[in-house]
């Protein structure tokens, strides 16, 4: 898919998208209920010593259920199919490749994917990496070498492109994230705020792990493998470590039969420092990992997206020196059912 960034060219391809939903959806529909009632026929027939009917049946029954997943996909994207975009050139095959991210994929056939699923390795470069040369984890342990040149987030409600940005930053502060994409000249004078620690950050983050002390203070030294793209909890004299530093509140927990403790439990982070994947490598290493991180919780069965929102973030304007204040509502499953959010 080659590049094309312009307004009119991203309206293009929503309404393409959108219309192989509708297809999809008009299909996938007449599919399960052909299937239903084949179910349902098979079912009024079959006698226990019939093992042909019975195989028949089962496999039918496989494939409804496949289906029905399908179409419950399909009808979820009809409002908004996809959220982010990635362009980046593909060191092996030395070619450039776009994908767009949503929250399930979607296929116009066998061999054209119009939207990958936000779960697929390689969209681990939207939520982890910022421009750059950069990989991402392929099924066999190895790691993919690309260069991300474009990474794009869309505001699109009820089927229709209100706006997009682009941002140079790695993707995990929504709120940071979209200010210095929209403010490229402020970017560089928030460096020093940044820096200094004068810039308030505050995350929610939801765990099924409860600590001993509801309110706490974690101080570790992290070290960045840049060829993985992930950070450990390493000594203070290892080689290029860094200090990182955090304080957390326990607020709420409701109950939760997909996780490992029956229950998802909401905890308030306000970071003293900001490293790499500072508050999924540290939370962790203290016994409280985000549900749905598949890099630092891989033992995670949920199926959940990963926990973890910037909710608050306050610093001065570089040029105006004018107080500057967002916040935004956690939204999704691992954030649903607490009160007061």
């Amino acid at each position: 898919m080659k590049r094309n960034t312009s307004r009119k060219a991203e309206e293009a391809y929503l309404a393409e998208t959108l219309r192989v939903v509708r297809d999809n959806v008009r299909e996938y529909g007449q599919e399960v209920a052909k299937m239903q009632e084949d179910i349902d026929e098979m079912l009024e027939h079959y006698h226990d010593n019939d093992t042909e009917v019975l195989t028949i049946l089962n496999n039918t029954v496989t494939m409804h259920t496949h289906m029905k997943r399908a179409l419950e996909r399909n009808e979820k994207a009809l409002k908004k199919p996809y959220f982010g975009r990635i362009v980046f050139h593909d060191e092996a095959l030395n070619k450039e490749e776009s994908l767009y991210i949503g929250r399930g994929g979607i296929a116009k056939d066998t061999t054209h994917q119009m939207v990958t699923d936000w779960r697929a390795p390689v969209a681990n470069a939207y939520y982890e990496n910022g421009l750059g040369k950069c990989s991402y984890p392929v099924p066999d342990g190895q790691h993919m070498e690309i260069e991300l040149l474009l990474k794009r987030t869309y505001e699109i409600e009820d089927a229709k492109l209100i706006d997009y940005y682009d941002s140079e930053v790695v993707a995990n502060d929504e709120l940071l994230t979209r200010y210095l994409a929209k403010n490229k000249k402020a970017a560089a004078g928030l460096t020093g705020q940044i820096t200094s620690g004068s810039v308030t950050k505050e995350y929610l983050a939801v765990t099924d792990q409860k600590p001993e002390n509801v309110q706490g203070h974690l101080e570790d030294y992290l070290k960045k493998d840049g060829k993985t793209n992930t950070s450990a909890v390493v000594t203070s004299k290892t080689d290029r470590a860094k200090k990182a530093v955090l304080d957390y509140e326990v607020l709420n927990e409701v109950s939760d039969e997909r996780t490992s403790t029956g229950k998802r439990i909401l905890v308030r982070i306000q970071l003293g420092t900001g490293r790499h994947h500072q508050i999924r490598v540290q939370m962790t290493h203290a016994g409280m990992p985000l549900l749905g991180d598949r890099k630092y919780n891989p033992e995670d069965s949920s199926g959940l997206p990963l926990g973890l929102c910037s909710c608050h973030l306050v610093f001065r304007h570089p040029v105006t020196g004018k107080k500057l204040e967002f916040q935004v509502t956690p939204k999704g499953e691992c954030f649903a059912g607490f009160p007061n959010i």
